[in-house]
């Protein structure tokens, strides 16, 4: 775990896009606090925790999928003729393919760089 001036610059970005996302849908009254407290919070704290363990490339996607995940669930809810949990299952599951394809692409990226640092040595 390495605390420099590139993790810092990182985590601030996450930070700031988390924070603009979630003020947007708590402004427009879709969610509250409580909401970005159980659900929200912990999706932050993954992704700067795997910013803090260098892996940065998983923490922009992860948080991406989470904030693309909440605003399709609004466009869905607002649209949609009746109640349901439409909205509420591609959020959960864009968030899980967030996290999957995040893992996947910071391994390829890893493995790529070690693969070219070793064939230059």
């Amino acid at each position: 775990m390495k605390l420099n001036r590139k993790t810092l610059v990182h985590s601030i970005i996450c930070s700031i896009i988390f924070l603009v996302v979630m003020m947007v849908f708590v402004t427009l009254n879709y969610i509250d606090f409580s909401v970005v407290q159980v659900i929200y919070l912990p999706i932050w704290a993954v992704a700067i925790a795997a910013i803090l363990f260098g892996q940065y490339i998983f923490s922009y996607i992860f948080i991406t999928a989470a904030a693309l995940g909440l605003t399709i669930e609004y466009i869905i809810h607002v649209y949609q003729e009746y109640p349901s949990m439409k909205g509420a299952v591609v959020n959960t599951l864009l968030i899980c393919l967030g996290f999957i394809v995040g893992v996947v692409v910071q391994i390829v990226v890893k493995r790529a760089r070690n693969k070219r640092e070793g064939s230059a040595e």
